[in-house]
């Protein structure tokens, strides 16, 4: 007995020990069962009523190994906007309540123009995967069979809402690029657009063949317009 109070200290010390590791066994079963009955009950959020749609894909973001959409802008544009053709894409692409389909919004573009920074074989990056449209169809295995020179496996007639573009008549594309990628030169790309003399290549969006460079002596003047090329970065 009297050990038992000389070393009670001790004793309490343990009790505690073992209530504690009782309780946080308790509270541990109690939040399992709590989590259970959550889950029955629809108290719990579903972890994927976040998630993005189910058409929905993530950006290539310059990654190589991706699949990469391209669209036909269902917009008309002047030679003088192309000096920020990029950003027409990519405005475009981010258009809020624009009919745009989940394989376009949000992701990041450019436009297969020749600028000053530089012609698509430049700017662009290099994809070890195929080029689709927004439905999927592909036009290219990768970017050696799109710059190849052969007829691409579909004409890039799909726009950004993901359907068949009827252009209003107008079939044409600015480029100022010819198939293999590079500026077109002779005519060039109206002094980087700036410029309203002289002309210019375009491309012809309902050929697989002439896609990028269907005439080269479109004029620069104001007034002349076309769709653009918009290719995931």
């Amino acid at each position: 007995m009297l050990s038992a109070l000389a070393t009670g200290a001790g004793f309490l010390g343990c009790s505690t020990v073992l209530d504690i590791a009782q309780t946080s066994s308790t509270d541990a079963d109690g939040a399992a069962g709590d989590g259970a009955d959550g889950a029955r009950d629809g108290s719990v959020l579903d972890a994927k009523s976040t998630d993005a749609p189910p058409d929905a894909k993530p950006g290539c973001n310059g990654a190589l190994a991706c699949q990469r959409v391209v669209f036909l802008t269902s917009s008309l544009f002047s030679r003088g906007d192309l000096v920020t053709a990029d950003t027409k894409c990519n405005e475009i692409a981010a258009a809020p309540d624009a009919g745009v389909v989940a394989r376009v919004a949000g992701r990041e573009f450019v436009a297969w123009v020749t600028t000053i920074d530089g012609d698509p074989s430049l700017r662009f990056s290099h994809g070890t995967a195929e080029y689709v449209l927004p439905n999927d169809t592909q036009i290219a295995a990768n970017w050696a069979a799109l710059v190849s020179g052969a007829p691409l496996s579909s004409p890039i007639d799909v726009n950004e809402r993901g359907g068949l573009e009827d252009g209003g008549g107008n079939i044409y594309v600015w480029t100022a690029t010819d198939s293999s990628g590079k500026a077109k030169a002779p005519p060039g790309n109206c002094s980087d657009w700036l410029l309203t003399t002289g002309s210019t290549t375009i491309g012809d969006w309902t050929s697989n063949a002439t896609w990028t460079d269907f005439l080269s002596n479109y004029s620069c003047i104001d007034g002349n317009l076309a769709h653009l090329y918009c290719f995931e970065k």
